[in-house]
């Protein structure tokens, strides 16, 4: 399960390319899509979790100029209205089309997702529904910013197209940040990246999951100086980045990012000539 970190600390698209001198594209066409549960009737709320949705959104929209067509967004309900969304975004699919889904919520260590209301999701009806999005667009980025997200790896038969960036390894557990009850260490270690925020897109969340704040410190560096980026740049950034928050942010304890497969790659964004 997420576990949220109020007095210590509680984020594709690689969030913060705000900063970077220059205009950016993507490197070809993309959709994108974010969904997240962070209301629950029984177990800890995720109020910050929807950040990090937007923070893709704003930064998809308002730095890449993705139109509004290219973004689907779903929030809270049951298992059933979540794989009846994900069965629309499949109808709704292109075969030149990139999709990036970003879903956020409580995942138990078994791999079982919770949602708002109902019974969990079996990882393997997830993973079954996943291949179904997939299997109408060239690629599908599903980046699962959970507890124990890599958890999910041990359901075998996910489509050759469907790469996964987990927000944490199986027996870890994901945190979000609250940044006006974070601890010491998190202010400094983030406040370029929510400078560009506001100064960029006239925005200041609340706070936003790690994943989100490993994918804004990570995506600025990344970018920093390149003419492009690919899958493999970013995540090594954000695990850089996460190294260095571990180091400056000592009660965190912040989880690890896993891409599977560990050699997936493709280009994101480049910058325009």
């Amino acid at each position: 399960m997420k576990t949220p970190v109020r007095g210590a600390v509680l984020a594709l698209a690689l969030a913060a390319q705000f900063a970077f001198a220059g205009d950016w594209e993507w490197s070809g066409p993309v959709r994108l899509a974010t969904a997240s549960c962070s209301r629950f009737s029984w177990v800890s709320d995720l109020p910050m979790a929807p950040e990090t949705g937007r923070l893709l959104e704003h930064f998809a929209v308002d730095v890449l100029r993705l139109p509004g067509s290219g973004i689907h967004r779903w929030d809270n309900g049951s298992a059933e209205d979540f794989i009846r969304w994900l069965e629309e975004l499949s109808r709704n699919g292109d075969p030149q089309t990139t999709l990036i889904l970003w879903f956020s919520t409580h995942q138990k260590e078994d791999g079982r997702m919770k949602f708002s209301e109902g019974p969990d999701l079996a990882p393997s009806d997830l993973v079954a529904a996943l291949n179904r999005v997939a299997a109408s667009y060239a690629r599908l980025l599903f980046m699962n910013d959970s507890c124990h997200a890599a958890a999910l790896e041990r359901v075998r038969g996910f489509r050759e197209n469907v790469v996964r960036l987990h927000a944490s390894r199986e027996r870890e557990e994901a945190a979000d940040v609250e940044f006006s009850k974070a601890p010491f260490g998190v202010e400094r270690f983030s406040r370029e990246a929510r400078a560009d925020l506001r100064g960029k897109m006239r925005w200041d969340p609340p706070g936003m999951t790690l994943m989100g704040l490993f994918l804004l410190e990570g995506g600025r560096r990344a970018a920093r100086d390149a003419s492009s980026v690919d899958l493999q740049e970013l995540v090594a950034a954000m695990n850089a980045s996460r190294d260095r928050f571990e180091a400056e942010v000592r009660q965190a304890r912040p989880q690890r990012l896993v891409l599977a497969p560990a050699d997936a790659n493709f280009e994101l964004v480049r910058r325009k000539p």
